[in-house]
């Protein structure tokens, strides 16, 4: 199965699409894990790939680049409607 998904960082907790994912499809391209969308996910657009809880840190490139704004579940679509920026 072609790969949908990109993992940067090993460390990520999100990885980014590099097609368009529809709702209930299987996250693909990375080893091990077994995961499908939980909702549409736009090509260029990050996934969760674990839970992220409310406040923790969303980890893309081996950094944090945000913290969830809410519980965000595995599977789900991570934009500016759940993820908040951090204060420099």
């Amino acid at each position: 199965m072609e790969a949908n998904v990109v993992r940067i960082n090993t460390r990520d907790n999100v990885a980014v699409a590099v097609m368009d994912i529809k709702c209930g499809d299987p996250v693909t391209g990375i080893p091990g894990l077994a995961l499908r969308a939980r909702e549409d996910i736009k090509r260029n657009h990050k996934v969760a790939l674990t839970e992220i809880r409310d406040n923790a840190p969303v980890i893309k490139y081996g950094e944090t680049i945000g913290l969830a704004s809410g519980n965000i579940q595995e599977g789900e679509w991570v934009h500016t409607h759940n993820l908040k920026t951090v204060g420099a």
